[in-house]
């Protein structure tokens, strides 16, 4: 028993084989309906061997951009240290975005709560002090953060400042006790 033919698309032609299994080949190449040889050596426009060195380095390029890409809090651990000669805060001081907002959470909770008592002086002279403090270096920002999104820059630079401005602990949390003192200085 050989091949017969069972269908046929444009491309392809679907051949049953001698022992009945199916066989997908390609179609006859010519309008006058007889078989060509299948002797194709370019593929995708050039030679195999360059299509293969192609691919290779496609390949070699997609693993090498994996390997070298940072993730997002080693990114914005890098911004964090381009942020200590702006903020004049501790090179150690390298918080991920997720402390910093906390970091500038409970800043804010604290303004909050002077506010509530009554000292909006206070309030308004730690607002004031922070936001100098994040403008003194400058508008641009550092290449090193350029990766993280504006919010996340934003809070990394709020959280430098507070670290610059004396006003956390050992543990680089924020103290409001530091943070009084200073103003009454």
């Amino acid at each position: 028993m050989g091949r017969s033919v069972t269908g046929r698309t444009d491309k392809w032609q679907v051949e049953r084989g001698s022992s009945g299994h199916r066989m997908d080949t390609p179609a006859p190449h010519s309008a006058h309906g007889y078989m060509m040889p299948f002797l194709h050596t370019e593929f995708l426009g050039g030679t195999m061997r360059r299509t293969t060195t192609l691919l290779t380095a496609a390949c070699l390029l997609a693993v090498g951009a994996v390997g070298c890409s940072k993730s997002y809090d080693e990114n914005a651990t890098d911004c964090a240290t381009a942020l200590t000669e702006r903020t004049g805060g501790d090179s150690a001081d390298t918080p991920t975005v997720t402390e910093a907002e906390g970091r500038a959470d409970a800043f804010d909770k604290t303004l909050a709560h002077i506010v509530r008592s009554g000292h909006e002086g206070v309030a308004k002279d730690a607002f004031d002090t922070l936001e100098k403090k994040t403008k003194a270096g400058g508008r641009d920002r550092p290449e090193a953060c350029e990766p993280l999104s504006e919010d996340d820059y934003t809070v990394l630079l709020m959280a430098k400042a507070i670290d610059g401005l004396g006003w956390t602990d050992k543990d680089g949390q924020f103290d409001k006790l530091k943070m009084v003192e200073s103003l009454g200085d």
